[in-house]
C-alpha cells in the first residue's frame, strides 16, 4: 500500500499511510470544528484578557462514508495493520473552505461506528482531526479584502 503526505514545508513524508484509493472519501456535508487557539482570563472588573496560545490549530471533522461490503473489509483491514487501530496519522484527501486537499489525518480517539444501512452497503461514521489544514495567506487576504 502506498505511502506519502505532504509535510508543512511541502516534503513528502513517506512514512504516511495513504487513505486507501480503493475506498470512497468521506461524503459531504461533514462537519469542520477548529480548536480554541486561544486563552481567556476573566477578571473581576473589565473586559477579559484573551490571548492566543497555540500555533499549530487541529481541527476536527466528523464524516459518514459508505462502503460496499468488500470496501469494508479493505477499510477495516487497513485501519488495523497500517494504522494500528486507528492510533497512527494518515494522508487523505479533505474538503475545506480552498478546496480539497491532503492532509495529515488521525482517528479521534480510534474509533469507528459502521452500520449495515442496505444489503451490502455499511454506513462508517467516525472523527477525525487534522493538523495542516490551509487557509489563505495575509498577503492573498489583504489582496481580496482591501483592493
Amino acid at each position: 500500500m502506498q505511502s506519502a503526505a505532504v509535510d508543512r514545508s511541502g516534503a513528502a513524508d513517506m512514512s504516511l499511510p495513504i487513505w486507501p484509493s480503493l475506498l470512497p472519501t468521506p461524503k459531504l456535508p461533514i462537519e469542520i470544528e477548529t480548536d480554541d487557539a486561544t486563552a481567556r482570563t476573566d477578571m473581576e472588573d473589565g473586559a477579559a484578557i484573551v490571548r492566543r496560545v497555540k500555533t499549530m490549530i487541529v481541527t476536527n471533522y466528523a464524516a459518514t462514508v459508505d462502503f460496499t461490503r468488500e470496501q469494508m473489509q479493505i477499510f477495516e483491514a487497513w485501519h488495523r495493520h497500517y494504522l494500528h487501530d486507528g492510533a497512527d496519522w494518515f494522508d487523505m484527501p479533505v474538503a475545506s473552505g480552498s478546496g480539497i486537499y491532503r492532509a495529515e489525518a488521525r482517528f479521534k480517539k480510534g474509533a469507528i461506528k459502521s452500520k449495515l444501512i442496505a444489503g451490502a452497503v455499511f454506513a462508517v461514521t467516525f472523527e477525525f482531526e487534522t493538523r495542516n489544514r490551509p487557509v489563505l495567506s495575509k498577503a492573498a487576504l489583504d489582496a481580496l479584502i482591501n483592493p
